[in-house]
């Protein structure tokens, strides 16, 4: 598994959709990040090198966003 390759290294996750994010708070009771919220949370931790992974299945404005916000 991937995240056994990553030891030392810490991974998180954010999603870029706010509906998404709002159903699985409610369904699950889980706290999920939205991409500026983890952008913020990297800076506060003093991340230096940081990993941006997207799992988005076209191109679209939530990836456009993303780009942006990351760039």
């Amino acid at each position: 598994m991937l995240l056994q390759r990553l030891i030392g290294l810490v991974c998180r996750r954010a999603f870029t959709a706010q509906i998404i994010i709002n159903h699985i708070q409610a369904r699950d009771d889980e706290h999920i990040d939205n991409m500026d919220q983890a952008l913020e949370r990297a800076v506060d931790n003093g991340v230096k090198n940081l990993v941006v992974q997207p799992t988005h299945l076209m191109h679209g404005a939530e990836y456009d966003e993303l780009c942006e916000a990351v760039a």
